[in-house]
C-alpha cells in the first residue's frame, strides 16, 4: 500500500514539473514571449514605474509575477522565468479537487490529470511549458471551476480568482465569461422548472465577472485597435449563436440532442486533429501525410474522452464549461481556415483540452468499477496515452519554439560585432535580439546592403525558419550558394551570422 501510494505521489510530481522540462532540457525559457516579458519586468525593477502602453503590458499578471519573484531572490532572470511554467503545472492540483468534487475516485481523478498533461492531440508541454500571458493564467481556469463548484466558498473569493483571470489573458478571461454566461442561463431554467441551483449567487458571481472582464478589455481594445482589427462584426454574431447551441444541446440529459449524447463535443474533437493534421489551413509550413498510427493515437484518445463525457456531463457546472470550451473551438473553425483561424484553434485547445482531460477520468472510472480486467485495460490505456503522447513532446523540445542555452549565450556574445547594422531573421531572432542587445529585426529575408547581417540560430538551418505560428524550410527563404556570397561574422555550434 505505501508503494501504491508512493507512485501516486511520484505522479503528481511529474505532472506538476512536466512544463519544466523545455527549460530542463535546453536551459533556456520555451517561446519567445519570455524575451519580452523578462525585459519588461527588468525594465519595471529599474525604473520602479510600470506602464500600460504595449500589448504584453496591458495583461499584467505575467509581468506581476517575474517583477515580484526578481525582488524577492537574487536569482538570474532566466531562472525566474520558470514560476509560469510551474504555476502552469499546479494546474492539476485545483483539477484533481474538482475531479473529486465530481464524485471520481482518486485514481480516475489521477488519470484525468495524466491526461491532460499527455494529450496526444496536441503536445500539452507547448503550452504549459511556455513563459506567456496565457500560461500564467492558466492554473487560475481550473480554480475557478473547482471555486465554483463548491458550495461554501466566498463570492469574493470567486471574484478575485476571476481578476487574476481578467488581468490574465483575454481569451482565458472570455471562456470563463461564456462559462459563466451559461452557467447564468442553466441556473434562470433550472428555477423556472423548480430545481435546486443559487440563482441568487450565480447572477451575482457571473455579473461581477462580465463588469470587471468588460471594463478592462474594452479600455485594452480601444487602446490596441490595431492589434485586434481581425475582429469582424460578423465573428459578434457568430460566437453568441455558437454558445446558444452549445448551451442548448447539453442542457438535457435526454434525447439527440442532450449531455449523453455529446455530439458537438466530437465534433469540437474532429475539427481540432482535422486542423492539426489535415493541411487544412493555409499555411506556409508543409504538412506531412496524416500515418495511421496518428489516426489510432487520435481515435483511441477521443474514444476515451468523448465516450467519458457522455456520463460526465450531468453537472451543471461541468455542462456550462463544456459549452464554453466546444463553442469556443468551433468558433476558431468557423472563423476561416487562415494563419488567424489556426492560431485560435490553438488557443481553443488549450481549454478544450480541460473538458477532454475530465471526460477521460470518468471513462476510466467505468472501466475501473469492473473486475481485473477493467483494471488491466484503464492502466494500459493510460500508459498507451502517455506512449502516444511522447512522439510530439519530444518534437516540442526540439522544435523552433524551443530556445538552448547556448544561442541565448551566443546572443550575448555577438553584440559588439552586430551593433548599428540592420538584422535579419525570424521570429525567433525577433524575439531574442531584443532582448539581449536591443537590436530589433527588420525582416526575415535579408537586403542585399553592407550595412545589415542575417542571424541563423541551429534550428534555422536544420528545420527551418519560424513565422509566427507558421515555419517555413530553409531553402524557401535562402539557400547555401545565397549565403556563400556573404561574409561569415560568427560561426559557431549554435549561432551563424552572415554579414
Amino acid at each position: 500500500m505505501n508503494a501504491y501510494r508512493s507512485i501516486k505521489f511520484l505522479t503528481f510530481i511529474l505532472c506538476i514539473a512536466f512544463p519544466l522540462f523545455p527549460f530542463l532540457f535546453n536551459g533556456a525559457p520555451y517561446i519567445g514571449d519570455a524575451w519580452i516579458h523578462l525585459k519588461i519586468a527588468e525594465e519595471t525593477l529599474a525604473s520602479s514605474h510600470y506602464q500600460l502602453i504595449d500589448y504584453n503590458e496591458k495583461w499584467p499578471l505575467i509581468n506581476f509575477l517575474l517583477i515580484f519573484i526578481m525582488a524577492v531572490t537574487s536569482l538570474k532572470p532566466i531562472l525566474t522565468s520558470q514560476i509560469i511554467p510551474f504555476l502552469a503545472g499546479l494546474t492539476i492540483l485545483p483539477l484533481y479537487a474538482f475531479c473529486r468534487r465530481l464524485k471520481l475516485s482518486e485514481d480516475s481523478s489521477i488519470a484525468a490529470i495524466l491526461f491532460l498533461t499527455f494529450n496526444p492531440l496536441y503536445s500539452y508541454v507547448t503550452f504549459a511549458g511556455a513563459v506567456m500571458k496565457e500560461t500564467a493564467a492558466y492554473y487560475l481556469i481550473s480554480s475557478m471551476l473547482l471555486a465554483i463548484a463548491l458550495n461554501n466558498l466566498k463570492k469574493a473569493l470567486v471574484l478575485l480568482i476571476g481578476l487574476g483571470i481578467v488581468l490574465g489573458h483575454h481569451f482565458g478571461a472570455l471562456t470563463i465569461l461564456i462559462f459563466f454566461s451559461i452557467l447564468a442561463f442553466y441556473a434562470i431554467l433550472y428555477k423556472l422548472k423548480g430545481k435546486e441551483l443559487s440563482l441568487k449567487n450565480v447572477l451575482i458571481m457571473a455579473l461581477g465577472f462580465t463588469i470587471v472582464f468588460s471594463i478592462w478589455n474594452i479600455n485594452n481594445y480601444l487602446a490596441l485597435r490595431q492589434v485586434f482589427s481581425f475582429i469582424k462584426a460578423e465573428d459578434l454574431a457568430l460566437l453568441p449563436a455558437l454558445i446558444i447551441l452549445s448551451a442548448y444541446s447539453l442542457y438535457s440529459d435526454k434525447g439527440l440532442f442532450s449531455a449523453r449524447k455529446p455530439w458537438l463535443a466530437a465534433l469540437a474533437f474532429l475539427i481540432s486533429v482535422l486542423g492539426l493534421r489535415g493541411g487544412v489551413y493555409a499555411l506556409l509550413q508543409p504538412t506531412p501525410p496524416i500515418t495511421i498510427w496518428e489516426v489510432r493515437n487520435y481515435a483511441l484518445a477521443g474514444a476515451l474522452s468523448l465516450i467519458g463525457l457522455a456520463y460526465a456531463l450531468k453537472n451543471v457546472y461541468l455542462k456550462a464549461y463544456a459549452s464554453a470550451s466546444i463553442s469556443l473551438t468551433l468558433f476558431a473553425f468557423l472563423y476561416g481556415l487562415t494563419p488567424i483561424g489556426f492560431t485560435l484553434l490553438i488557443k481553443s485547445l488549450h481549454y478544450f483540452g480541460l473538458l477532454l482531460a475530465l471526460g477521460a477520468g470518468f471513462f476510466i472510472q467505468k472501466l475501473l468499477k469492473q473486475k481485473l480486467l477493467g483494471k488491466i485495460s484503464a492502466l494500459s490505456l493510460i500508459l498507451f496515452i502517455i506512449y502516444a503522447s511522447s512522439f510530439g513532446t519530444a518534437l516540442a523540445l526540439n522544435g523552433l519554439g524551443a530556445y538552448r542555452a547556448g544561442e541565448v549565450q551566443a546572443v550575448f556574445a555577438t553584440k559588439r560585432f552586430i551593433e548599428g547594422l540592420k538584422a535579419y531573421g525570424d521570429t525567433r531572432a525577433s524575439y531574442l535580439l531584443p532582448y539581449a542587445s536591443n537590436i530589433s529585426i527588420q525582416g526575415l529575408k535579408p537586403l542585399k546592403s553592407e550595412k545589415s547581417f542575417f542571424i541563423l540560430f541551429k534550428p534555422n538551418w536544420e528545420q527551418g525558419f519560424l513565422i509566427g505560428y507558421d515555419w517555413i524550410p530553409k531553402n524557401s527563404i535562402i539557400t547555401d550558394e545565397e549565403l556563400i556570397k556573404w561574409n561569415k561574422l560568427w560561426d559557431s555550434l549554435y549561432l551563424k551570422i552572415y554579414g
